[in-house]
């Protein structure tokens, strides 16, 4: 069987949102309508792929509903996949859905990626390098570190959109139609905006109060992170870098390491 022969048999589906309205309060949902079975009508549906599909009936404009019954569902939301390197290489190659301004997301939309693909990898290794990455398995996380720099910045200085923006223009640059001159006279002046903003105090470097609980180490000024130890859970500080043990979760005392003992060769010295 041909591409062609398959595709006629293929099942077909339109994906479909829904908008609903009981009293005065709004509902809306997406799925999808299943508009001609294909080889699903003489195989039936693969049950794998059906749990994540919402199949919806075929609604038109304006047609009125019977709500049978309703009930109230606590749940939690789910945190985002972490990235793998190739997701993290696509997302900075689609870094419009990162943006939240409506504006500049239409604008970014198209032609918007942060490096190129000669200089994405080399950035990562570099965000390595510099301890605000790291890999776990498969993935790519942030450090506390990066985490740390991230969250002291201003938030227009960590918007993925300023440097999306200015990848844009360097492609205009390129093809000649923006000028180079130009292009780092306003570069320059804005990063000299930026810091002069710093050194007067009008924008700050600030970190959120940490949660984490203060070093017990007399006159250390750190925070005892939690880690995994060889025996199980325990702290470290992130200064001082003393170790202690884990009471139900909490600081314990310290771990204190215990010197060996070396022995001397000694031909008097007998160890029964």
């Amino acid at each position: 069987m041909n591409q062609s022969e398959r595709q006629a048999f293929a099942p077909q589906h339109d994906k479909t949102v829904i908008e609903l309205k009981a009293g005065e309060h709004y509902f809306k949902t997406t799925g999808i309508v299943e508009v001609v079975k294909g080889w699903r009508g003489v195989l039936g549906k693969d049950k794998d792929k059906e749990k994540d599909e919402q199949s919806l009936p075929a609604l038109a404009k304006g047609k009125v509903i019977i709500v049978s019954k309703s009930e109230l569902l606590e749940k939690k939301t789910t945190p985002p996949k972490l990235y793998t390197e190739g997701t993290f290489l696509t997302a900075m190659c689609n870094i419009a859905k990162e943006v939240t301004d409506p504006v500049l997301k239409a604008k970014l939309k198209e032609t918007a990626e942060l490096g190129t693909k000669a200089t994405r990898a080399e950035m990562i290794e570099t965000f390595k390098e510099r301890s605000y990455l790291e890999t776990k398995g498969k993935n790519i996380v942030s450090t506390p570190l990066g985490k740390m720099l991230i969250l002291g910045l201003p938030n227009k200085l960590r918007d993925p959109a300023m440097t999306a923006i200015w990848e844009q223009q360097l492609d205009e640059v390129e093809s000649g139609k923006y000028s180079l001159d130009k292009f780092m006279s306003v570069i320059e002046k804005t990063v000299t905006t930026y810091i002069s903003d710093f050194k007067s105090g009008k924008l700050i470097f600030k970190l959120p109060a940490s949660t984490l609980p203060k070093c017990p180490k007399t006159g250390c000024a750190g925070f005892a992170i939690e880690y995994a130890g060889k025996k199980g859970e325990a702290f470290k500080c992130c200064v001082c870098e003393t170790r202690f043990k884990s009471d139900q979760g909490k600081v314990g005392k310290e771990i204190k390491k215990i010197k060996k003992m070396k022995l001397k060769n000694n031909p008097s010295l007998k160890i029964s």
